[in-house]
């Protein structure tokens, strides 16, 4: 396991489209908090931290046996931006970077699930590269692709986008 690197489970809100706790749906059995940091934990990538919020006491039951910091944001009802801060803060108090999994995006618990290994590249707000960790198995020419995939969260374009932005410039191309 990485010591600089925070994954943060992001299921603060109250799932109000759903009509139900999205945390608490079951996958393949198994609450949708739990598998997602269940995963987290799987990929010893780093730390796990899940960021509870509307009803947090029955979530935090379903990973009370789990080795995962559980942190309160008690501002989830301001929505997503509050608990992404609660996760930024946990990540400085270990001088960590932070990798950010929702709780609730079933494509990601789906590739645990189904046991798709999974190259991670963290990079810090400057561009560089904080930590990567390549799951066994996860397959080698996906290595470059998740590092242009995280360069694209960064600045928060699609890959697309953001070749053709760096194409104009013949030094970000190297």
């Amino acid at each position: 396991m990485l010591p600089d690197l925070v994954v943060a489970v992001l299921a603060a809100g109250a799932s109000r489209r759903l009509g139900r706790a999205k945390q608490l749906v079951p996958i393949g059995g198994e609450p949708l908090l739990r598998r997602q940091c269940r995963c987290a934990l799987d990929a010893r990538i780093g730390g796990v931290v899940a960021i509870l919020g509307c009803d947090d006491a029955q979530h935090r039951e379903v990973i009370a046996d789990l080795p995962v910091d559980v942190r309160v944001n008690d501002e989830w009802a301001e929505g997503l931006a509050a608990t992404l801060r609660s996760a930024v803060r946990a990540a400085k108090e270990r001088q960590a970077a932070l990798l950010v999994l929702p709780c609730d995006q079933a494509t990601l618990v789906k590739a645990g699930a189904i046991g798709v290994p999974e190259n991670v590249a963290v990079l810090d707000d400057g561009g560089n590269l904080k930590a990567f960790a390549r799951m066994d198995g996860a397959p080698i020419l996906s290595i470059e692709i998740s590092l242009h995939k995280a360069y694209t969260a960064l600045f928060g374009l699609a890959t697309h986008d953001f070749f053709k932005f760096i194409q104009t410039d013949p030094s970000l191309l190297g």
